[in-house]
């Protein structure tokens, strides 16, 4: 059966607490709180809200607190203690600065390695020479490896080079041969050719071009549109 006292005693307190969390609100205190001793003890806790009255008003934050000033200096970063020792060691020990100078000189990086793992090993010395190996043994292998992808290179720069100066022989015969049917006129600059032949002379990427000696004295070095200074001792 429906127990209707204990439905009234609920509602009763509930109501309570929210009237509880409302005076505690209008006091400055905490409603959550209040509300919740209202809840339990619903008159005791209406009494000593009553009693107790209002809390004073939150002090607003200085405008320090929330204002930002871009003037300030910034803090410094701190430096973590196993730098710091690093530092000093690198400082008083010759040994350990010599390591740092040499491991630095490969990389930037190589240092900050050897920092961290330089920590308190029976013998520091022994240690020490020995990460200076690893890591000169390491960076060996990265130029051997790095070598050893531009020896794999080379074959099609090779090809590469090899291909434009056959495309660049090709414009320069063609080249002659209208300059030989127009009359020795060079239909580029529109000057008279005294002679020309193919280049061959001590810069390798000039080779292939057509070297034009003209009428008035003046040379270069032509393929088509495609032109450089020619040597002045000729090809």
């Amino acid at each position: 059966m429906y127990d209707y006292g204990m439905s009234r005693l609920l509602v009763s307190a509930v109501f309570v607490a929210i009237v509880g969390a409302y005076i505690a609100n209008q006091n400055n205190r905490n409603p959550w709180l209040w509300g919740a001793v209202c809840f339990v003890l619903p008159g005791v806790g209406i009494i000593i809200l009553m009693v107790i009255g209002k809390a004073p008003e939150p002090a607003p934050l200085p405008r320090k607190a929330w204002e930002i000033d871009l003037n300030t200096t910034p803090a410094p970063v701190t430096v973590r203690p196993e730098r710091a020792w690093w530092d000093h060691l690198k400082a008083t020990d010759a040994d350990v600065k010599a390591a740092a100078d040499e491991v630095s000189q490969l990389s930037a990086d190589y240092e900050d390695v050897l920092a961290d793992q330089f920590v308190a090993p029976g013998d520091k010395k022994d240690y020490l020479r020995s990460l200076v190996e690893a890591l000169k043994a390491q960076h060996a292998a990265l130029v051997e490896q790095q070598a050893a992808e531009d020896d794999a290179a080379m074959p099609s720069l090779q090809a590469k080079r090899k291909l434009a100066l056959e495309k660049r022989v090709d414009r320069s015969r063609a080249m002659m041969e209208e300059i030989a049917a127009n009359g020795m006129i060079c239909r580029q600059t529109g000057k008279k050719v005294a002679s020309m032949q193919l280049y061959a002379g001590r810069q390798i990427d000039d080779h292939g071009y057509a070297y034009l000696r003209y009428e008035d004295g003046t040379s270069e070095l032509r393929s088509g549109d495609y032109f450089t200074l020619a040597p002045s001792d000729g090809p």
